[in-house]
């Protein structure tokens, strides 16, 4: 089968979805499959290890101000459609939503080949990541803002014969916000082979966060937490991985409330490097609002670890209060600091937790998911792209 996959973010920018895809063509390509993927261009080199039926086509992108990390395409659309024409592909596949994923959808629709979507990122929050000024509340059911854009990425999606999303809360939200086409859940997965779970649990407590430093994801709230945990435990250690705009002031933030001893930055660390980091930590900790799933929380859950996170979209579908770890009232530095106060002196309650986690995350076996998708793509392949979401959707549901 030849599966042309559209993507507005990959290597070299690691994130949740790159690290998904990579996943995804190399198995896909172990089984036999060709695959074509549209990426932004970044200037950098190519991996070299990927799978002969793996070929990657560069668009020319700009970055935004702001947000250097993130990279519009500017695809040419004459040149997309001679490539994807040799290519010839039985399924198109879109991962983003901006204009490299537009331009498969185009493609799509225009050739009649079906069209399959993923919704990885909560789009309204994702503003805040290019735009830190603008605000969007949440809980404002009438932000003008908000409304535009499920308004615009509704319009993409609902042109997909069938959107799949890695979580069953994102598949109730999207469905809520107005998305019309067929809707399925189903995990991103993870390599459970590279995060293979501690085996020893001890005293000591060093609290964990890996990802994007970017001003989505609140990593201010698990900071002040730390600050506030610290005038009982002045011993308290926090280990942040990642880059991001965020980081300088993240960094101020730490200085301005004295924790400077406290926690420790340390920037991008590679991927096949982050088994051991979250082995060595006790607590994986994150106050983001806006996760679809969330792979390294998936990846630290596999590792054993306890953790603690907000109670908001996609993350409670992971993290089971009191049963792997506890879910704290978003933007709540000092129930966060609570939860932290009662894992940091229960040993045991640590344990527990943390092989708890374990088990759950067995059920985001990458192996189960290929097997899925897969199934899914010989489903489609043989429609001629129109809409099909109601002829197919005991599929979608059994799914």
């Amino acid at each position: 089968m030849n599966i042309a996959i559209f993507t507005d973010t990959f290597y070299p920018n690691i994130n949740g979805v790159t690290i998904t895809l990579l996943n995804f063509i190399r198995h896909f390509a172990e089984k036999g499959h060709k695959i074509k993927l549209y990426a932004p261009n970044y200037g950098g080199e190519e991996l070299q290890d990927l799978h002969e039926n793996i070929s990657v086509e560069r668009h020319t992108s700009i970055s935004l101000i702001g947000y250097p990390e993130f990279r519009l395409a500017l695809p040419v659309q004459q040149k997309v459609n001679e490539s994807i024409k040799r290519f010839n592909p039985d399924i198109i596949h879109i991962h983003t939503p901006w204009t490299l994923g537009a331009a498969g959808v185009r493609f799509a629709r225009r050739n009649k080949i079906p069209l399959i979507g993923t919704y990885h990122t909560y789009l309204p929050d994702f503003l805040i990541c290019i735009f830190p000024n603008i605000k969007i509340d949440q809980s404002d059911k009438n932000n003008i803002s908000k409304k535009i854009v499920w308004k615009i990425s509704n319009h993409l999606y609902d042109q997909c014969n069938l959107v799949i999303v890695p979580s069953k809360t994102m598949k109730e939200d999207i469905i809520k916000n107005g998305l019309k086409a067929e809707v399925i859940f189903l995990s991103n997965g993870l390599e459970l082979d590279n995060f293979p779970a501690k085996e020893q649990y001890t005293d000591k407590v060093n609290l964990l966060y890996v990802g994007r430093m970017s001003f989505e994801k609140s990593i201010d709230v698990i900071i002040k937490s730390v600050g506030i945990v610290g005038r009982e435990f002045p011993d308290i250690n926090l280990n942040l991985v990642g880059e991001g705009p965020a980081s300088k002031s993240l960094k101020l933030l730490t200085k301005e409330l004295g924790l400077e001893k406290n926690i420790n930055f340390y920037g991008y660390v590679e991927h096949d490097k982050l088994s051991s980091i979250y082995k060595n930590n006790d607590i994986f900790i994150t106050a983001s609002t806006i996760e679809t799933q969330g792979i390294s929380i998936l990846e630290a859950m596999a590792s054993g670890l306890p953790v603690i996170g907000a109670d908001k979209l996609a993350i409670p579908d992971c993290v089971k209060n009191n049963l792997n770890g506890f879910t704290t009232r978003p933007f709540d530095a000092e129930e966060m600091a609570q939860k932290i106060k009662i894992l940091y002196q229960d040993s045991k309650l640590r344990e527990n937790f943390g092989r708890m986690s374990a088990q759950l995350a067995k059920e985001h076996d990458i192996k189960n998911t290929i097997e899925k998708l897969e199934s899914l793509y010989f489903e489609y392949k043989n429609i001629n792209g129109s809409n099909t979401r109601h002829f197919y959707k005991e599929i979608a549901n059994a799914c």
